[in-house]
């Protein structure tokens, strides 16, 4: 087995946060080493056109780092956030021009994101990407952690100061680690769909509650369109699958009565599982589990790579930090800094997800007529409704100390 030590850092996972990452860390002088197993990541990352909803902060994340510019001409704005539950009277709005921003967030191709973060961090002279098929080992000795990996030709071990576990939800380090997780609800699944309708849309994303799953729509660049998202319980989406065009499209109309013009077509995407799965620790020193690796949140109010993304901003920060300071980035001081600079967004985004999750499943009325008559009292109470917009925007809190990032509503968590 040959033994390799020329890096700072390895990330293992070259998805959206783990290439976010080493994309904030450009210009650093990091010598890094970005694994994946997956090869039309690992070669040119495949074009994917499914949508993508960005935060307004994210956005802003994304220009100050460089890659926005790159984006800007595809993205379809989200003015009006919707949220509802069918049956109960009141619904709850966010409107940008309420809170002085041109967007709550906007919709890309996630492909799109993808190759432009991807040709970034592999445009950096100081980046390695290095295709593997396994990982065998991750160990700490003496601040230095070795990982041992398999590649189609050989079988080596990577040395560095500290390695950023972002391999996904099913993550190999955080279980070779034997770090627990927290699950809910593991037979879940979303069924997915473009919608066509005869009139244009507003550019507002829906999130509406019923006892069949969690109905969402956002926008799309071409007005008349929509991407339908409906999460429920395993059975519900597979008894979905084998209804003809027309039972799915008067289904739609049904869910969003009132709301949406007459729908035309439809056209079905992937079906995919859905799950909330939460590491009972972020690594040990030395180790970090970052984006899914960390927390998979359920599909509700887009928040997973928002989240995803401000962690691995913050991090960059503390790793910055940490060198300034002649720390060595293996050490426990740097995962107890970045765990309390994002504890609190962290568990608010957990449990207003899963808490959005859990009234979807009641069934009992006047539990249903109580949640949306509280909608409509948060619609109508503008300072909690400030914060709660800030904080799905991803601007509440202090904002990582980049240039170009404002610090908008930043008091309190």
């Amino acid at each position: 087995m040959k033994e390799h030590k020329d890096y700072d850092i390895i990330v293992i996972g070259a998805g959206l946060v783990g290439v976010s990452l080493v994309v904030a860390l450009q210009n650093q002088g990091l010598r890094i080493a970005l694994l994946e197993n997956h090869i039309p990541i690992a070669s040119p990352p495949s074009f994917d056109i499914r949508p993508l909803s960005l935060s307004y902060g994210s956005v802003l994340l994304l220009r100050t780092m460089g890659i926005w510019e790159g984006l800007e001409s595809l993205a379809c704005p989200i003015e009006t956030v919707h949220v509802s539950q069918q049956g109960a009277l009141g619904a709850l709005h966010f409107r940008a021009s309420e809170h002085g921003v041109p967007a709550l967030g906007y919709v890309v191709p996630l492909g799109e994101l993808q190759r432009v973060l991807y040709q970034r961090a592999a445009s950096q002279t100081s980046v390695d990407i290095i295709p593997l098929q396994t990982i065998t080992s991750v160990h700490t000795v003496a601040q230095t952690v070795h990982v041992d990996i398999s590649t189609v030709t050989e079988t080596r071990t990577l040395q560095a100061n500290l390695c950023i576990a972002a391999d996904g939800t099913d993550s190999t380090v955080r279980q070779l680690l034997t770090i627990g997780t927290v699950q809910r609800n593991p037979s879940e699944t979303a069924l997915t769909a473009e919608l066509h309708f005869s009139k244009s849309l507003p550019y507002c994303a829906y999130e509406r509650l019923t006892r069949e799953g969690v109905w969402a729509l956002l926008p799309l660049k071409n007005p008349q369109r929509c991407r339908l998202v409906w999460s429920a319980p395993q059975e519900k989406i597979e008894a979905a699958m084998h209804w003809d065009e027309e039972t799915l499209r008067v289904h739609v109309q049904q869910i969003f009565a009132g709301y949406l013009p007459p729908l035309q077509t439809l056209q079905r995407g992937a079906v995919y599982p859905v799950r909330s799965v939460h590491a009972t620790e972020l690594g040990r020193p030395g180790i970090i589990l970052l984006g899914n690796a960390a927390h998979t949140l359920y599909p509700l109010l887009a928040q997973g790579f928002n989240l995803g993304l401000r962690d691995a901003v913050f991090l960059a920060e503390k790793i910055m930090q940490a060198r300034a300071a002649v720390r060595s980035l293996g050490d426990e001081q740097l995962l107890h800094e970045y765990e309390a600079a994002r504890r609190v967004d962290q568990r608010w985004m957990r449990g207003l997800t899963l808490g959005m999750h859990g009234v979807s499943e009641w069934q009992w009325p006047f539990l249903n007529r109580g949640w949306g008559l509280g909608l409509l009292a948060i619609d109508g109470l503008w300072p909690v409704k400030k914060r709660l917009a800030a904080r799905l925007m991803g601007l509440r809190g202090r904002q990582p100390l980049l240039k170009g990032v404002p610090n908008f509503y930043s008091q309190g968590a």
